[in-house]
């Protein structure tokens, strides 16, 4: 009887000590970015399960990443905003709708909104990042902020939404 007791008391403080040790630091997830065009130009959204958070960057977000973030030009951030082409890794407070930015990537290929004076505004499809493709010098590898839509769409991280394969063609 009393190895019973024993086993019937573990199997109850066991839920409970892992549901506790759950509790305590918020979880990093991924977003898909969006932008929505009557937004203020500080407040930014993320898309999670498909349904959209508005926020502003935390003061503790990862200083590099927020700064090449900032630093994409629009031609490249707003075509991707749709929240299937860019992805925000971080930590999302819904009661302060702030976000603390651990980094962010695009999915390649991407499109690139060009204006030229002899042919106008026109979107290009483009592979890769470059240091052009910001306003200032990044000093990251610019292979981080990069990767492939099959692969993501294949890893099945749990942040990004329901996406489909065909959502990334």
């Amino acid at each position: 009887m009393k190895a019973g007791w024993k086993i019937l008391l573990g199997l109850s403080i066991c839920p409970l000590t892992l549901l506790l040790a759950g509790c305590g630091e918020p979880v990093s997830n991924t977003y898909g970015y969006l932008v929505h065009p009557e937004a203020p130009t500080d407040t930014h959204l993320v898309e999670k399960l498909h349904k959209t958070h508005p926020f502003t960057f935390h003061p503790d977000s990862n200083p590099q990443m927020l700064a090449a973030f900032n630093a994409l030009k629009e031609g490249i951030r707003l075509p991707g905003a749709d929240g299937k082409r860019i992805f925000l890794t971080g930590i999302y407070d819904p009661e302060t709708e702030t976000f603390k930015l651990e980094t962010w990537f695009i999915t390649t290929p991407f499109f690139e909104t060009v204006f030229e004076e002899n042919r106008g505004t026109f979107s290009r499809r483009r592979q890769r990042l470059k240091q052009s493709d910001f306003y200032s010098q990044v000093d990251l590898n610019l292979n981080r902020l990069q990767r492939s839509a099959r692969l993501e769409t294949a890893r099945k991280y749990g942040g990004a939404g329901n996406y489909q394969p065909e959502d990334f063609e």
